[in-house]
């Protein structure tokens, strides 16, 4: 199990924003996502990641920003904590990662 006892899946090979946002997709409305989402708490950050997958995908080629500046600005629902934690890990930036 990766996320808990509502995830019974394997992730993806390659985890890309594409894929998540195929997953995502074949939901199909968001109240499809959130019954994916279900005991995960905070429904509306299903909405968000939803919303920020398709602008990555949409307009930004199927890539995240690789700085936590422009995560936090052009990637909806991200914000500094967030945006810092993936940059620090994924892009291996060094920025102030603080709850």
């Amino acid at each position: 199990m990766v996320c808990g006892p509502h995830w019974t899946g394997e992730p993806p090979p390659t985890a890309t924003v594409a894929n998540l946002l195929t997953i995502l997709e074949a939901a199909s409305d968001i109240d499809t996502v959130n019954g994916l989402w279900k005991g995960l708490g905070y429904y509306s950050r299903a909405a968000r990641l939803l919303a920020g997958a398709k602008k990555a995908v949409d307009e930004l080629g199927g890539r995240l920003p690789d700085n936590a500046k422009d995560m936090e600005a052009l990637i909806p629902g991200v914000g500094r904590y967030t945006a810092g934690a993936i940059c620090s890990i994924a892009f291996n930036e060094q920025v102030p990662v603080v709850s």
